[in-house]
């Protein structure tokens, strides 16, 4: 699987091969059938040769710079005051050396958008995505934007300034993850790349914004891109187009208000059975014993009957736990 396509493309492709299994004369279409079949027909997402993980040097992964997310409370209201002066104490230490880069990532209902502002030459860029990108990954995608401009500078003291705790933790941290997106990992490589000739840091604000120069104007640089002005946007990442066919799909299921098994044969005891095994709601020996019905949670093999148990490992039901 890691060899062939995305990983997570290729454990929908699984899942659809065992439901085929699991459900050979059921009429219910398996969620992850669907969604493989709408990912066949899109291609304005991401497609990897290999997960994206894999195709990452171990320094990258493993190198970590300063990522301050604790200066600044998230509903202090002083946080301007407290900026500014956290600001002009690196201007007296660096001077010209301190580049500040603003990043923000916002979503209407127009679409998606990202940005980034270098205060210090007042440089900006504005990235228009597809309205199916998340926002997190919109704050990424701006991060990025920022490490790039930022791979032309020598000796200088460079910070990046987000309001998005979790983007800036996750392409920060030292992780292996499978699920690691190619937007997170080319982060990591541009960092480790930056600090070898620069001295780099994270720093986060709440998003409140509190009459901060520089973020406010990246924040309305981010709300400008959501505005589509053009048909060419970067491929939505994997996991984003998984999301968005998951919602539509659920969206679809719910707006019908009807219970799952209504398009089963089932009957009621099955579909009451199917319902208490999912909510750790059967009578097994342990749930008896808990409303005082025996005396004991011991199933009749000696071992305390929990669900499980009673479905995978009870020696009294060998041949029907085999058959299952």
């Amino acid at each position: 699987l890691q060899h062939n396509e995305n990983l997570l493309y290729n454990k929908i492709k699984l899942s659809v091969e065992i439901s085929k299994h699991l459900n050979p004369t059921t009429n219910i279409r398996p969620l992850y059938h669907t969604i493989f079949e709408k990912l066949n027909n899109q291609t304005d997402h991401q497609s990897f040769a290999r997960p994206p993980l894999y195709c990452t040097e171990f320094t990258n992964l493993i190198y970590q710079t300063t990522c301050d997310v604790h200066t600044f409370k998230k509903d202090d209201i002083q946080n301007d005051k407290k900026f500014q002066e956290w600001i002009n104490k690196y201007h007296v230490l660096y001077k010209d050396r301190l580049i500040p880069i603003f990043t923000d990532g916002s979503k209407t209902l127009e679409g998606t958008g990202a940005a980034y502002y270098n205060q210090a030459q007042e440089i900006s860029q504005k990235i228009q995505l597809s309205n199916k990108w998340s926002v997190y990954n919109a704050e990424v995608i701006a991060i990025r934007a920022a490490l790039l401009s930022a791979l032309t500078y020598n000796n200088a003291e460079i910070i990046i300034i987000s309001d998005s705790q979790s983007a800036l933790q996750n392409i920060n941290k030292i992780s292996f993850h499978i699920k690691l997106g190619w937007l997170e990992t080319n982060c990591k490589q541009l960092i480790h790349k930056i600090s070898k000739q620069n001295n780099l840091q994270f720093l986060w604000i709440n998003n409140g914004h509190n009459n901060i120069t520089g973020n406010e104007k990246v924040d309305n640089l981010a709300k400008a891109a959501t505005t589509r002005h053009n048909n060419s946007t970067p491929l939505t990442p994997i996991q984003d187009a998984i999301n968005n066919i998951t919602k539509e799909l659920t969206n679809d299921t719910t707006s019908q208000k009807k219970p799952w098994f209504n398009m089963t044969d089932m009957t009621r005891r099955e579909t009451s059975t199917i319902n208490n095994l999912k909510h750790n709601q059967a009578l097994t020996a342990k749930r008896l014993f808990r409303y005082k019905f025996q005396e004991s949670p011991l199933c009749q093999c000696g071992e305390v009957g929990t669900t499980d148990h009673m479905i995978l490992g009870c020696k009294q039901h060998t041949q029907q736990i085999n058959e299952l």
